[in-house]
Parts: structure tokens; sequence; C-alpha cells
């Protein structure tokens, strides 16, 4: 019996102003409110209940595809749907629960909880994403997560480390980013892509915990995201099947708004394959994670340091002109990747450093309190009962409260879309800048630190295409809280 495997990468940034916690209206989103009404009207909605016609064109049959699926969704975006779209999070919930009991496993996994590189965070930001990517999941889904897809699939030893150190047995990479292969014991050897694809291996750590790695099927991957396989259900049916009869088992990857976003009607598509699929007698839908435990690896493999699937320089394209560009025909260079990332860490080290005597006297153990926190992030009403098991000798719920979200704009201005495309002042860079202006805001409040200064001049020195005016202004923007809207959305969110 083959097997096959469909995982959607399901994501959107945090959108919302960094002070009032409301998402403002996008006008480049029309006719909708803001992008992620969009996606969510063309995509994520439409894939929980996606139609299948009859030969006249007339639905026959509805279809919650995620059941069907492997699928991450991001936790921002989790918490966009927990208030906006209740009834959506509620299908994506039992389409987990359905997929357990089809499976025998569940089909979700976790993701770090803001969508950074985990390879170019620093040890402490890693552990947080991580940690709070996983609480977040066991929120929504009642269940600890088995697998966590990362951020761009970017991986490197200290990041598989943390995984491990928290329990997450297994997670997917791209053919090029498996190094070598034990094939023989003893006997390593480098491989190209096309060896270790639909296959799974254990990547042994120096701490002697060790990682599954799923390695999924770039080239038919390739063909769902821009090569029109989506415009077929039929079409997508049989690539999967032709696919999986060279180890038995097939697993593609996406971005799950290829199915109905960036494809229109691809949730249809979606729907059609999988319904032809449960037709046949010679193969299967699964998950990932039912798949390993009937498949465990035993083969070891060794990973590609800094690698991951949407940088073919490695991370470079969160870090350094690398060459990855967007539009290559803007002529537009990427030399502001470095300096944009050094000016984030400057402050980031600077905030940090004015947080840690408060951060003390507020918590019986700071580090520990930060990590914890992600179990009543956007839950206010739980926050004090909270707060009296991490409260130190000068507990001050208000003051920690604001601490932590400081912490936390301090994660969200690393999110990883403010590098992925060509120009720092596109509206990924701004919005990463805004959630850091705030963050100066709450410091200069909190400790008297007033870090604005150099952070304009680390800003003004970035070698962008246009300029650097947009950052600078919204530095100064969003550096204070507008009163109004503070007074209207009740604080800080």
């Amino acid at each position: 019996m083959r097997e096959i495997c469909i995982h959607g990468h399901f994501y959107q940034p945090t959108r919302v102003h960094p002070w009032t916690g409301i998402v403002e209206p996008q006008p480049s989103a029309g006719p909708f409110r803001d992008w992620n009404h969009r996606i969510a009207a063309e995509s994520y909605a439409p894939n929980a209940a996606a139609r299948i016609l009859d030969e006249q064109g007339r639905t026959r049959k509805v279809r919650n595809t995620y059941a069907s699926i492997n699928f991450d969704i991001g936790p921002t975006l989790l918490s966009w749907l927990e208030r906006e779209r209740p009834v959506l999070l509620d299908g994506l919930r039992t389409a987990d629960r359905d997929s357990i009991a089809r499976f025998g496993r569940g089909s979700a996994m976790a993701q770090p909880f803001h969508h950074p590189i985990l390879p170019l965070c620093d040890d402490a930001d890693r552990e947080t994403e991580v940690v709070w990517g996983l609480q977040a999941f066991e929120r929504i889904y009642g269940r600890p997560a088995e697998g966590m897809w990362l951020s761009e699939t970017a991986v490197d030893t200290p990041t598989l480390e943390t995984i491990a150190a928290h329990g997450v047995h297994y997670i997917i990479v791209v053919p090029h980013q498996v190094e070598a292969v034990e094939w023989s014991p003893g006997e390593w050897t480098p491989v190209e892509g096309k060896d270790v694809v639909n296959r799974a291996f254990r990547i042994e750590l120096p701490s002697g915990k060790a990682v599954v790695v799923a390695v999924y099927d770039g080239v038919v991957s390739q063909a769902v995201a821009f090569e029109g396989l989506l415009h077929s259900g039929d079409r997508l049916a049989k690539r999967l099947d032709d696919a999986s009869h060279a180890t038995g088992f097939v697993l593609i990857a996406t971005d799950g708004e290829s199915y109905g976003h960036h494809h229109a009607y691809g949730e249809m598509a979606l729907a059609y394959a999988q319904e032809q699929i449960d037709a046949r007698t010679d193969c299967r839908l699964t998950n990932v994670a039912s798949w390993l435990e009937r498949s465990p690896p035993t083969t070891r493999a060794r990973i590609r340091e800094e690698s991951s699937w949407s940088c073919s320089h490695g991370v470079g394209r969160w870090s350094t002109n690398c060459g990855c560009v967007v539009d290559p025909g803007r002529g537009w260079h990427q030399q502001w990747r470095g300096p944009y990332r050094a000016a984030l860490e400057a402050l980031r080290d600077g905030a940090r450093a004015a947080l840690a005597p408060l951060g003390k006297a507020l918590f019986a153990d700071p580090v520990a309190a930060r990590n914890a926190y992600g179990e009543v992030i956007d839950r206010p009403g739980e926050f004090g009962e909270w707060y009296r098991k991490h409260a130190g000798a000068e507990a001050d719920a208000q003051r920690a409260e604001q601490w932590l979200e400081t912490h936390r704009r301090l994660l969200a201005m690393f999110t990883s879309c403010a590098w992925f495309f060509d120009e720092v002042t596109g509206l990924e860079p701004i919005q990463n800048v805004r959630l850091a202006a705030s963050a100066v805001g709450m410091v200069r409040q909190l400790t008297g630190t007033d870090l604005e200064a150099s952070f304009a001049a680390d800003l003004d020195r970035i070698p962008g295409n246009l300029g650097t005016g947009p950052l600078l202004d919204a530095l100064s923007e969003y550096v204070d809280a507008p009163t109004a809207r503070k007074e209207e959305s009740g604080g800080i969110s």
C-alpha cells in the first residue's frame, strides 16, 4: 500500500498595530479590509468546506481538506482566527481530531511563534520562540505537538537541540538540506538531493537526543506551487500517485495559501484529488506522524547547517546580499539585509540590558517567566492567576505584563518576512520597525532608558534602494502609544 502525504504551511505575519492589537485597514488587500480577511476568504475558509462538483457543475459534496493533509498554522494567525474567525478555528480543531481518528496520529504541526529564522536567533530568543509555539499549539489543539515546521525550514544543530529538548519528534526539510547519509554502518556518503527524496532519517545530536527529518519531494511540490498542477484535481492525484512508486511514499510541501489564494479554486482541486486517492485500493492518504510510526527511520543522516527551503545560499536571504530576490528585473541590491538585522539586534541587546534589573524584581525567575508567558499570551483574563506563580520580591502585575509584552515585541521584530522581499522600505520591514518602535517606547516607560536615538541612527545608516525615510517615519510614529486608540482598545494587546 503506497502512501501519499500533502503538507500545507499556513502562515501570515502579525499585522496588528503594536500598541492597540488592532489590524488596521490595508488598501492593497481590496476589496477586503486587510490581507488576513482576504486570504481567509480565499484560502483558509474554503479549505474547511471545499466543494466537489458533479458533471453539471453543481456541488455534490463538501470536504474539509485539512482533515486529510498534514498542516501547520502560525501562532499569530491562530490568534487572529480565534478573534475573527472562531468557527473556522473550530474546523481546524475538528480536522486534527478527525485525522487522529483516521490515521492514528494528528495531522497538525507546531511552528515557532513569530516565524523567525531560528539559526539566526540567539539562544534566548530561539528557546522562547520554540516554547511559545509549542504552548500555542497545545492550547489550540488540546494535545502536545509531535512535529514542528521550522520557519522557511531553516535549520542548524542548535535549532535541532532546542526542539528536541522540548519534545519535538520530527521536522520536514527540503532534499538539499540533507548533507550526508550513513547508508552503510560507519560509511557516510555526501548525497544528491534526489537520493533522499520521500524518505526519513535520524539526526543524532551532540546532546544524545535525536530528531527525525522527513524529506519532501521538491519537484512535485514545485509543480503544485508554480506549474499549474492545481488546475486539475485529476492531474494532481495522478502526479502524486506516480511519485509514490519509487519509495512507496510521497511527501509534498507548499505554502497552504496555494490552495485557493495563490491559485483560485485550488482548494477544490485538492478536495477532488483527495477523493480520488481515497477511492483507490493501491494507495492511501496519510500524515507524517502516522507514516513515521509505521516506518520509523533507522538510517542516520547529517543536516546541512544553516540551510533552508527558500534560499540556495543557506540563510543568506535573511542576513546578507546573497542574490535571492523576488523581482530581478528591478535591479535592486539587498545590501540592506545585514545592517537591518544588526540594527534590530543592537536594539534587542540594549533593551534586554535595560529590562534585566526590573525583571529580577518582578519575577522569581525572569527567564522561566518569559518562556512560560506563552501560556497566557492574548488571554488577559488569565494573567493575574498566572503571575502569582511567577511573581518576585516586588510583585506588580501591571508592570510585569508590560515587561513581558516588551519582550514579545523584541521577538516579533525578527519576523522573517521583513527580509524575504527586495526592499527594506516595503510593508514587512516597516511592520517590524513599528514593533521595534513600540518596544523602544515601552522600555522608556518601564525603565527610563531611551534607545530611540541610537536605533534611529542605526536605521539611517541602512543602505536601502529607496532611502530610509519610511523606516524613520515608522519609528517616530509608533514609539509612543496613540492615546485615543489605546483607550478604545483597552491598552496593550
